[in-house]
């Protein structure tokens, strides 16, 4: 923002959203784009120790999710 503060990010329907270019703006953010390369296979599920015991796992929906 021309204050110096950060704008409010705008989430991508599907895939991640990634800079397109090192080029500061004079907003002080940087040019982005919702990259939808899928990142994942269908149904693939990756998990994580949670501690305690447990584990914390995500399953890839339309090429995005772990």
């Amino acid at each position: 923002m021309p204050d110096g503060t950060i704008g409010k990010a705008t989430a991508c329907a599907q895939g991640i959203c990634r800079n397109t270019s090192n080029n500061q703006l004079a907003d002080g953010r940087f040019p982005g784009a919702c990259d939808t390369t899928p990142q994942c296979k269908a149904g693939e599920t990756k998990c994580a120790d949670g501690g305690g015991g447990g584990s914390l796992c995500q399953t890839c929906v339309n090429g995005f999710g772990p």
